[in-house]
């Protein structure tokens, strides 16, 4: 998103010369003083208002040891009527402008002693360009700033910006914005130029109105900013730009602006920026705690067994400076079941238990739009999670019958991007699992159905086979069924039936379509619902079915059971993939 805040800037307050007077009369030469030259009115170290040609051996237009001034036409008294009042003492308007001081440095701060590393013109296509025909951006070591000179007013205004790419996204929401720049008076007397902040984010442009003058401070040479007044998306950031937005009346004015110092003050969540007594952040809260800190131990892959991090598919690694474990994909193509770091741990009874990682995701994954991850705790999915750019929170609830004896739990990146080219690393910033606790374990009443076992085929000679992640089948004629006997007691209608499968090409080639059903071994009434979501090869799906509220029958009572499941319809072939199957509340 193009986020744009317009700030114009107003007329500096001239100084005044002061200590003048004036004569028609060809003056004597004076060490400390001040005249009117006539012709070709002189003195030792000042002089007035030069005529055809005045002058002082120390102050001509542009002051002498303490003094400045406004030449004429030359800019120095030569050829002009500039006010030379120079000299050891004198006082006038010009020369180099005091440097101002310089604001405390900002979380965002961009200082430029040393170099303008990082900044380039926009629409070049790279990011080393600093010079071209419509703008140039440089280095004034002597100021200690980033100058911005126009060349082409005529151009596009998105041709005349300077902007910076930062690394990672960053939250503007409610931040304070201080820039310094000295602005030549040519600017200021003419009154039209505009200057615009601009932050690039994720959702959508939005522009900002035009600031009128008066914001420019000509003590201080700033112009502060609250960016909390803005009612756009600031949360993830990834380019902070300058932009010349709108040209001087006079056009012919070209001098160039130099940007001293820009810097941001981010707001802060005092609950995130708690620090312990060991002056660090404050570790996540829970019964099993990740902060990765200083290392990743206990996290392995998924398939590869504990003490793997690196296979065909995935990586693992421990960033410091981050103090996050990245994951950074490889083959999209694979399983998704090998997309899934995890960790190891001690036998441990995670039925009810609340599992959360605040993860970091890159924009590139947002503006794709199809990333889901996916929480697992021994083995068992706790449902697709939809992500953003930036920090996301992920949380997911065990159910209250598996994992009593978990081994391990994990995150699982369970559905790709569709341009499979996005690679970007994903930061897991922290992990907390908060076990079950008697009131927590009674409010969870969703059914997980295992994927390891239980499940069947009607008729019996249709084929299906457990896998790493999940139970597939293969139908071939109309109303083959894959199934799972639910014993009771067993509360279910009225309730939701959630899956998550997947087709390959050849069942979508057949023509065929799918139904879910929940049915009651009796007279075998029951719910049915025919899946409309459009199938692709090897891509999940999430379908559901609510099972009739008004059919007690679909509640099990003790010694009782009910079927649920899936079957074909048509003219099936190919094979059918459960990847998750659970019982729970309706929305």
């Amino acid at each position: 998103m193009l986020y744009r805040l317009l700030i114009a800037f107003f007329a500096l307050t001239m100084i005044t010369a002061c200590g003048s007077s004036s004569s028609n009369d060809d003056p004597p030469p004076s060490a400390n003083g001040n005249g009117n030259g006539g012709d070709n009115g002189n003195g030792t170290n000042g002089n007035g208002n030069g005529g055809d040609n005045g002058n002082g051996t120390n102050g001509n237009g542009n002051g002498g040891d303490n003094g400045n001034g406004n030449g004429g036409d030359n800019g120095n008294g030569t050829n002009g009527n500039g006010n030379g009042n120079g000299g050891d003492n004198g006082n006038g308007n010009g020369g180099d402008t005091e440097a101002p001081e310089l604001p405390e440095e900002g979380d965002l701060s961009f200082r430029f002693v040393d170099s303008i590393d990082g900044w380039h013109l926009n629409g070049t296509g790279n990011t080393t360009t600093l010079d071209n025909e419509y703008m140039q951006i440089a280095h004034d070591s002597e100021h200690e700033a980033l100058t911005l000179t126009p060349k082409d007013w005529e151009a596009d205004n998105w041709r005349l910006q300077a902007r910076y790419e930062l690394e990672e996204g960053v939250n503007f929401v409610d931040a304070t914005v201080i820039l310094v720049a000295d602005i030549p008076q040519a600017y200021l007397d003419d009154e039209a130029l505009a200057i615009q902040l601009i932050l690039l984010g994720n959702s959508g442009d939005s522009y900002g109105d035009f600031i009128t003058l008066a914001h420019y401070d000509a003590e201080t040479q700033r112009i502060e900013l609250d960016l909390g007044e803005r009612a756009d998306d600031l949360s993830h950031i990834g380019i902070v730009a300058i932009q010349f937005a709108q040209p001087p009346a006079d056009e012919a004015i070209n001098d160039p602006i130099a940007v001293r110092s820009l810097d941001f003050y981010l707001a802060h969540d005092d609950e995130e920026d708690e620090e312990d007594e060991n002056g660090g952040t404050q570790e996540p809260e829970g019964d099993i705690v990740y902060s990765f800190s200083d290392n990743i131990d206990d996290w392995y892959l998924n398939g590869a067994g504990p003490g793997t991090t690196t296979s065909d598919n995935i990586e693992i690694a421990h960033d410091a400076e981050a103090g996050a474990m990245v994951i950074t994909p490889i083959n999209w193509g694979a399983d998704t079941w090998q997309l899934e770091p995890r960790a190891d741990i001690p036998a441990t009874d995670l039925s009810g238990a609340t599992i959360t990682f605040v993860v970091d995701i890159p924009q590139s994954y947002a503006d794709d739009g199809n990333l889901r991850l996916q929480l697992s705790a021994d083995g068992q999915y706790l449902g697709w999670l939809e992500v953003v750019a930036g920090e996301n929170t992920l949380t997911g609830t065990v159910g209250d019958d598996i994992a009593t004896e978990a081994t391990s739990f994990g995150i699982q990146l369970a559905r790709a991007p569709t341009d499979e080219d996005i690679k970007d690393p994903i930061l897991v910033k922290s992990v907390a699992v908060v076990l079950a606790t008697e009131e927590e374990e009674e409010e969870d009443n969703s059914i997980q159905l295992s994927l390891e076992s239980g499940w069947r085929t009607n008729p019996g000679a249709v084929e299906f086979d457990y896998i790493p992640e999940g139970v597939t089948y293969s139908p071939v004629a109309e109303n083959d069924q894959l199934v799972y006997d639910l014993a009771g007691p067993a509360d279910v209608h009225g309730r939701v039936l959630e899956v998550a499968l997947q087709v390959d090409q050849a069942f979508i080639d057949s023509g065929a379509s799918l139904e879910l059903l929940i049915q009651e071994k009796g007279s075998w009434s029951g719910s049915f619902c025919a899946i409309t979501e459009t199938l692709e090869d090897q891509v999940p799906a999430l379908v559901t079915c609510t099972a009739n509220a008004d059919n007690e029958l679909l509640s099990p009572a003790e010694g009782e059971e009910i079927q649920l499941g899936i079957q074909a319809k048509g003219s099936p072939a190919g094979t059918v993939r459960l990847m998750m199957v659970q019982i729970r509340d309706p929305d």
